[in-house]
């Protein structure tokens, strides 16, 4: 369960957001360019603090500037799939998605053990010893699914998963995450600008603007 009261000022935006999502649901955050909504993911992910107001996770509150309280982003039990994938081009996408367990303390053959299974789930074991230079976007975001999902998070931020994909891509993968996200057990945060994506993997959806929900 997440239970977050965001206050933020960056730059011209002013975050003011309430956000209580439980276990099994999958928000949708939509709104305009400029509404808050990758702010907002990275506030839950730790890669920015708050101004004011809380972050609880599963009863673990992890920024509460009042109290003193920042949990380091690799120290949360998020994971996070980015826009453009983020992956690193020197390693391979089996050791792409083992980053994140060997960076929590897992010893490297059991990280690569956990990562090809990640990797099979998601439809990616083909792709374990290619580089993501030579993988089309569709494979790269499925090898970014499997790097946020191997390490079991309890909450799970996609921050326009399927943006800059052709129509064939756009569709499979859709149907990929739809399935992950159903088998996911913990909370999950989707930002998307297609009403088909919110649609087709949401639960339930949040228009914000300018920072703030709107009615």
């Amino acid at each position: 369960m997440l239970e977050a009261a965001l206050a933020l000022r960056l730059g011209a935006l002013e975050l003011r957001l309430e956000l209580a999502v439980g276990s099994g649901e999958v928000l949708a955050l939509v709104g305009p360019n400029g509404a808050g909504k990758t702010t907002t993911l990275r506030v839950l992910a730790g890669a920015l603090q708050l101004t004011a107001g809380r972050i609880e996770l599963d009863g673990k509150v992890l920024d509460e500037p009042a109290g003193g309280v920042l949990v380091p982003a690799e120290e949360r039990s998020v994971g996070m799939v980015f826009q453009d994938r983020l992956l690193f081009p020197h390693l391979s996408a089996l050791d792409n998605a083992a980053f994140g367990l060997e960076a929590r303390g897992q010893p490297r053959a059991e990280a690569r053990r956990r990562a090809r299974e990640a990797l099979e789930r998601v439809g990616a074991a083909d792709w374990a010893d290619v580089r993501p230079g030579t993988l089309s976007g569709g494979q790269a975001q499925r090898v970014a699914l499997a790097r946020a999902l191997v390490v079991e998070p309890r909450l799970l931020l996609l921050d326009e998963p399927l943006a800059a994909m052709d129509a064939g891509a756009r569709l499979e993968l859709r149907a990929e995450l739809g399935r992950q996200l159903r088998e996911f057990k913990g909370a999950a945060l989707l930002v998307t600008h297609d009403p088909d994506d919110a649609r087709a993997l949401a639960t339930r959806s949040l228009r914000i603007a300018g920072g703030r929900a709107e009615s």
